[in-house]
């Protein structure tokens, strides 16, 4: 890593919302902690900070993605970089999640899986309510 800005991901909020990934951001949002062993991809910036808020004590050799949607080549791009990390899926409990997680694991049988409990869509709810 060089430790120069590669991109950034904007969300907006309000009455109109948007959301962008900027140009060159093939690697997404991303939290780099301590010496990483293992990469989680999210599908968005708050559920990645909502994730770490909840496991900030058990986060300490990681990094956190944030893949700005459903966005499969972020997860190429990082595991190209550094294949000797475990990675691991923390998407939606929707529909879109989880067919992503079943096109990933179709592709690749070492990606692993870590969602908030059931009951909840995603790590910003899961968060909320507990």
């Amino acid at each position: 890593w060089n430790e120069q800005p590669i991109g950034a991901e904007i969300v907006g909020t309000g009455d109109t919302r948007f959301k962008n990934v900027t140009e060159h951001s093939g690697y997404g949002f991303h939290m780099i902690l301590g010496e990483p062993t293992e990469a989680l991809y999210f599908e968005s910036a708050i559920d990645l900070l909502s994730c770490y808020q909840i496991y900030q004590d058990r986060l300490t050799h990681h990094i956190l993605v944030s893949m700005g949607g459903l966005n499969s080549s972020v997860v190429t791009e990082l595991k190209k970089k550094k294949p000797n990390l475990t990675h691991w899926l923390c998407v939606d409990n929707d529909t879109a999640g989880n067919k992503f997680i079943y096109q990933r694991k179709s592709e690749d049988t070492s990606m692993k899986l870590f969602q908030p409990p059931r009951q909840y869509k995603d790590w910003n709810e899961y968060l909320l309510k507990k």
